[in-house]
């Protein structure tokens, strides 16, 4: 509602400054989010939480008997778990351990798949739809060594043991209602019309810059031709 109100007084700003239809609108989004697990449940969906502090816990365990350096991991934020420095060199070096920290992992409630660094390196090309946008979003030297999927519908919690969980829903899966944003246009040049294209945010730039004239050397994103009035 308050960014209903705020757009509202910016349109009716440009209109008296600039005049209606003089100048160009574009609004989107950066993520959706999971659907609130608790309503996906009133519906007899297979949803719930994936308790990240748990999962810690349970990898943390299953790699006592291997005599790595405690605490083994150091943080799991959202999808990614950091094992602690030079733990995840010596998992490699160790397919034994690696393959039961794996299944530990994979055995906790509403965990769907993981997959290792290695694997999303160098954007690798793939028809997994999930694996391609993990690697989409990796980032060397940033990313994590493993990355936690989650089943569909199931909410990443953060929140500490023993805590209750103080918020709704959040974002960060491979999923449809994570990717799905809205992509709007409106004023100048704009054409009135609804369309079902495949598009992303990256198209932005390169249609607004199509409109003032300029072709961008940018290879992300290409013009929304269909909704530019001839």
């Amino acid at each position: 509602m308050r960014l209903d109100k705020d757009l509202g007084d910016l349109f009716v700003y440009l209109d008296m400054k600039v005049g209606r239809r003089n100048y160009v609108v574009a609004l989107s989004s950066d993520h959706g989010v999971v659907p609130a697990p608790e309503d996906m449940q009133k519906t007899g969906a297979d949803s719930g939480v994936l308790h990240l502090a748990e999962l810690q816990e349970r990898m943390e365990k299953a790699i006592e008997p291997f005599n790595f350096a405690k605490p083994a991991i150091a943080r799991i934020t959202s999808s990614d778990v950091y094992f602690a420095p030079n733990v995840y060199e010596k998992l490699k070096q160790n397919p034994n351990a690696l393959r039961v920290v794996t299944e530990a992992a994979l055995a906790q409630p509403g965990v769907a798949e993981i997959f290792r660094a290695e694997q999303l390196q160098d954007r690798p090309t793939t028809q997994s739809p999930t694996r391609r946008a993990l690697a989409d979003g990796y980032f060397p030297g940033r990313s994590g060594d493993l990355f936690i999927v989650p089943k569909p519908y199931w909410l990443m919690d953060r929140t500490p043991a023993g805590k209750a969980r103080s918020y709704g829903t959040s974002h960060g899966a491979p999923y449809n209602y994570d990717q799905n944003v809205p992509l709007l246009f409106m004023g100048f040049g704009i054409r009135h019309g609804e369309y079902f294209d495949e598009v992303t945010p990256a198209d932005l730039a390169p249609t607004l810059a199509a409109l003032c004239g300029v072709t961008l050397a940018s290879r992300d994103g290409h013009v929304l031709a269909e909704a530019l009035a001839k």
